[in-house]
């Protein structure tokens, strides 16, 4: 993300790698645009996002 360091309001968003699902690179990045910072802190910062999808259950036993 890059901030501007005078408001702490994020500029833009860049995606480093895309998690192959485009809906949540896209919830990501609307989700950044809306966080603000301290003004004066910092002007680039890094989020790691990790996705695991969710498991499937296993089918019931008889």
């Amino acid at each position: 993300m890059h901030i501007n360091r005078k408001t702490g309001i994020v500029r833009s968003v860049e995606i480093a790698k895309s998690t192959g699902v485009a809906r949540l690179d896209q919830s990501c990045i609307d989700a950044f645009q809306r966080w603000t910072f301290i003004p004066g802190t910092v002007s680039k910062v890094r989020c790691p996002i990790k996705f695991t999808p969710p498991q499937k259950p296993a089918p019931a036993q008889r």
